[in-house]
This record gives structure tokens, C-alpha cells and sequence, in this order.
């Protein structure tokens, strides 16, 4: 495994730090390295005249690495015998064209899709492939790969696929709602309708999306656990009352901002002469309790007629009409269906795909049972490590806190006893990928700019030369004998002209 990457301020603030335990009155410190331009990090550092460096560089094997720069989903939420598209983006820093590079993926060890790419001179290129998932299992491993021999320096990359068996849907309201037919005839989707009286916080938790009906009378207080169960990840969708400022024009919606990303699979084409729905009665959507909302749909007198906002990791979306026949006859038009669907995935309080060595101290889970009896551990695969974090509860979530970095990239599981909570994918920081190093006389200026008590700054001969290295090592071990002697004689010099008549 390799380990993750370390910037020289902290490198530095460490030598700083152990100085100060042993008492150190002075030290050398020898820079073997390559010196990548983004790991000679100097903000922050406090110099420290008794600290000498020589700096050694070395010539990196990897300056014609290939690598894999980055992963993503096409659409966050995994549902069960859907196809889904893996996005994979690959970097090429060599001087010269890469041709026909295979993609390798798998989930679970087994290949499921296989590609091509071709990659510019010092550039980059993306491959699409696409996968359905089977079974519920929410702990699907999963890695993209690339061969580079004999460079194989970050040519694999890791993280998870979690499918959500269900989405869970509650709408805050005293009567019935034409979303009960909507979302209760699909089995994705658990649809509840309660009383708002009668839930609390710690109720909500449980759920990904609320929709909120205007003549629920929701108090100052509800209101505020909704918002919070919105910033936590959910998404809230707030519906107009009766006694909201309301306009009785018919109207017609005429546009929707299809460019938006919330529209993304939701329509697959928008037809010009599409059949859009009809208004009623619309209320006035109140711009001071959402003033970033963007509007999403808009009616033919330029009002909003849908609303959106992020808050925190959640959305909360706000309609202009009630779901009512007597508002409009949305629920009967096509739109519908797919714009509640997006709003309820939106809310699906996704796991994240992976996370970074090095970068990713601390990391949210939404599993609450990590409270119970027992430590949490985290565990490789093969059960060949093991460490204890510490857990917190934070916005009705788990905060999970590492105080020791993981030993490489690959897969580790959360586990209470002998139970996996779940599971989560490293991989090693991209930083160190970027193949841009400095030459000698550049880390003498990067050093020299920040005050640092440069000793030299050797060329890559002399770092093979035993002499040269010997001179090297004796001026360091040498010189605070060398000012003591010319502090003496210094004091010498002084009481000579002092006391001589």
C-alpha cells in the first residue's frame, strides 16, 4: 500500500513539534523527494533558524503515469433492476496519445462491463458504462480499473453501491391527498399520512421526504424540525393553504427550467407542443422564508408555479397550488408523476460513493443503531485490521471520527460485534497524481522565500557521490560548533578593545 500523501508544512510543524517534546535545541532535516509542486505546501509554517535543511531531489518514476482521476453516478439513487450509467474519468500525462486504454468494472469482484478510451496528449477523457443492480444487498463493493504496466500508480479506483429498498415518504396532513394513490401503488416508495400533532424529530429521522399540507396548521416549532430534517438531507415539499394571498386566473404553465440538473432523468424529451397543466388558483409563493429559491416551473403570468432551494445536504421544494382539483389538474397531467418521483429520490439520504486517505477524518452515517450496546470497529475485509473510532450522535445522524489513518485503499466496514453496518470505499488522494515537480533551483526559492535555514540544495550527482555527501553531513552536524567558536572569539575580540590602553 502506499501511503498517503504528506506536505511539507506539516512535515515540518512535526519535526517542530518533536523538537519541543525531546528538547531539541537544533536539527537537520534531510528532504528525499520528488518534490511534486502540490505537496511543497509552505502556508503556516513559522521558520525556525535551528532547523537545516538539505534538500535532495529525486527523479519520480511516475512522470508518465496514467491514472484514474475521479468516479461518479449518473443518477445518485440505486433502485433494483434499473440500468444506472458509472461515469469514470481518466488522466493521461504523458506527452503522446494513449489509445485504446481498457476500463475494467466490477461489483463484488465479478466484471460487469468492460470499455475503451482514448485519452489526448496531457489530457483527460471520460467512460460511460452501464450496470443494473440485482439484489437489495445496500453493501455492494464495487471498483473501477486501467492497466498502466509498469506504472500502476493509482490504477484502480474504489467505492460502494448502495441500493435503498425503499423510500420512505410522510405527508403532514389531515385529510386525504391525492400523493397517497401516487406513491402507494409503487413499491420503491412507503407512503404515510399523519396527523402533524402526533410526530416528532426523532420521527422524521426515519424518513426521506415530507410534504407539508398548507391546512395542516404546522406551529413555529414543527416548522423549525422540518427545516432541520431538510438541512440533514431530506427533501420537504411545502403546499399553500387556503388562507394564503390566492389568485383565481386560469393559467397554463409555460415554462420549465429543463436545463436545471433536478430534471435530469426526469424527462428524457419535452415536446413543444407538450399537453402542460392547468391552473385554477394559485397562491403567491412568499420569496422572504425561501429567498434562494430558484424557480423550476413558471406560470404564463410569470409567477412561480415551483420552487426550489438547497439547505444544508436536503432541498425543499414549494408548489403554488394544492394538489386539489380545485387548484389544478397536475395530478392528472404526465409531469407529475416524474417531478414527485425526482423530489423523493432527491431525499434518499444517499451514502457517499467513497472517500479520500488523508483528506476524510470524520464521515456521516445515517445508521442509528451504531448507539447501541457494544464498540463500533472499523474493519478491512479480510479482518487483518482493526481500530476503534469514536461516534457521536450529530443531527440525528452518527458522526464517525477516525483518530488513525487507515492503512491504504480499499474497503473498510463499520461493524458493531459481528454485524456490518455498513460499508465504505478509500482511495488514496488524487493530489499526488498530478505529475508537475520542481527543479533544484525552484525548491531553493520556494524554501529561501519563507525565511527556512537552507544548507543546500544538492544535484542529483552529488546525492551519488560519498564525499559530497560526508561534507554535507559534517557542516550539519558541525556548525552550531563553528558559531560557538565564532561567538568566542567574537567576546575575544571585544574585551581586547576594551581593556587595551
Amino acid at each position: 500500500t502506499e501511503a498517503s500523501p504528506l506536505s511539507f508544512n506539516i512535515l515540518y510543524e512535526n519535526l517542530q513539534m518533536i523538537m519541543r517534546r525531546n528538547g531539541f535545541k537544533s536539527s537537520s532535516l534531510f528532504l528525499y523527494s520528488d518534490f511534486q509542486e502540490n505537496m511543497m505546501k509552505t502556508d503556516g509554517i513559522a521558520a525556525d533558524s535551528a532547523i537545516q535543511i538539505i534538500a535532495m531531489p529525486l527523479k519520480s518514476d511516475y512522470q508518465q503515469n496514467i491514472y484514474i482521476d475521479s468516479v461518479w453516478l449518473a443518477s445518485p439513487i440505486l433502485q433494483v433492476g434499473l440500468a444506472n450509467e458509472i461515469n469514470v474519468r481518466v488522466a493521461n500525462e504523458r506527452n503522446e496519445e494513449v489509445k485504446g486504454l481498457p476500463v475494467n468494472f466490477e461489483i463484488n469482484g465479478k466484471a460487469v462491463a468492460f470499455t475503451t478510451l482514448d485519452i489526448p496528449a496531457n489530457g483527460r477523457n471520460d467512460a460511460t458504462m452501464q450496470f443494473v443492480i440485482d439484489d437489495n444487498n445496500r453493501n455492494n463493493t464495487a471498483a473501477v480499473s486501467i492497466n498502466d504496466y509498469p506504472i500502476t500508480f493509482d490504477d484502480k479506483y474504489y467505492f460502494t453501491l448502495n441500493v435503498r429498498p425503499v423510500i420512505k415518504i410522510v405527508e403532514l396532513t389531515q385529510s386525504p391527498s391525492p400523493t397517497e394513490t401516487l406513491f402507494s401503488n409503487d413499491s420503491v416508495f412507503e407512503y404515510h399520512a399523519v396527523d402533524p400533532y402526533r410526530i416528532d424529530q426523532q420521527y422524521l429521522a426515519d424518513y426521506q421526504m415530507v410534504i407539508v399540507d398548507g391546512n395542516a396548521n404546522i406551529n413555529k416549532t414543527m416548522r423549525q424540525t422540518i427545516l432541520d430534517f431538510a438541512r440533514d438531507g431530506g427533501s420537504v415539499v411545502f403546499l399553500p393553504s387556503d388562507n394564503s394571498e390566492i389568485e383565481d386566473d386560469t393559467l397554463s404553465v409555460s415554462m420549465i427550467a429543463s436545463q436545471h440538473d433536478f430534471f435530469d432523468d426526469v424527462f428524457v424529451n419535452i415536446p413543444g407542443n407538450a399537453d402542460f397543466p392547468k391552473v385554477f388558483r394559485h397562491s403567491k409563493i412568499n420569496k422572504k422564508e425561501h429567498p434562494n429559491a430558484l424557480t423550476l416551473i413558471s406560470l404564463q403570468n410569470g409567477d412561480p408555479f415551483l420552487t426550489m432551494s438547497r439547505t444544508g445536504q436536503g432541498n425543499i421544494f414549494v408548489f403554488a397550488v394544492q394538489f386539489d382539483k380545485k387548484w389544478t389538474n397536475l395530478a392528472d397531467n404526465g409531469i407529475f408523476v416524474p417531478i414527485m418521483y425526482k423530489m423523493a429520490m432527491l431525499g434518499g439520504k444517499v451514502s457517499r460513493l467513497y472517500y479520500t486517505l488523508g483528506v476524510d477524518n470524520d464521515f456521516i452515517i445515517n445508521d442509528l443503531s451504531v448507539f447501541s450496546e457494544g464498540d463500533v470497529r472499523i474493519r478491512d475485509n479480510n479482518n487483518s485490521f482493526e481500530i476503534i473510532p469514536m461516534v457521536e450522535m450529530r443531527d440525528n445522524r452518527a458522526l464517525v471520527r477516525l483518530y488513525e489513518e487507515l492503512p491504504g485503499a480499499g474497503f473498510y466496514n463499520i461493524c458493531k460485534g459481528n454485524d456490518v453496518i455498513e460499508t465504505t470505499a478509500w482511495n488514496d488522494s488524487r493530489k499526488e497524481s498530478k505529475m508537475n515537480f520542481l527543479e533544484r533551483e525552484e525548491i531553493d526559492k520556494v524554501l529561501k522565500n519563507n525565511a527556512l535555514n537552507v544548507l543546500a540544495v544538492m544535484k542529483s550527482d552529488e546525492i551519488r557521490s560519498n564525499d559530497v555527501m560526508q561534507t554535507i553531513v559534517r557542516r550539519s552536524v558541525l556548525w552550531k560548533s563553528l558559531i560557538i567558536i565564532s561567538l568566542i572569539s567574537l567576546l575575544i575580540e571585544i574585551l581586547i578593545l576594551r581593556f587595551w590602553k
